[in-house]
């Protein structure tokens, strides 16, 4: 549990991602930008791949969930 003074502000939380993010450039958010939406983008291509080939739902899901980019590469 945390402290009394910690319980009904958000200083706790706020703390600690100002705490962890601090010592990275400003360039390091858009090369994270730039990861999150290539993985997005590659996800959506190759589930739509694996669709057009008939895999089922379940199979896609957990193949672009645990591998976004890795799975169109194959699907390529």
């Amino acid at each position: 549990m945390l402290p009394n003074k910690y319980q009904n502000s958000g200083e706790a939380t706020s703390r600690v991602s100002a705490a962890s993010q601090s010592h990275l450039p400003k360039r390091w958010s858009s090369v994270r930008k730039l990861i999150f939406w290539t993985s997005v983008i590659s996800g959506v291509a190759a589930a739509y791949l694996l669709y057009k080939k008939g895999v089922p739902a379940g199979t896609i899901a957990s193949k672009i969930i645990t591998n976004p980019v890795g799975t169109l590469i194959n699907e390529l």
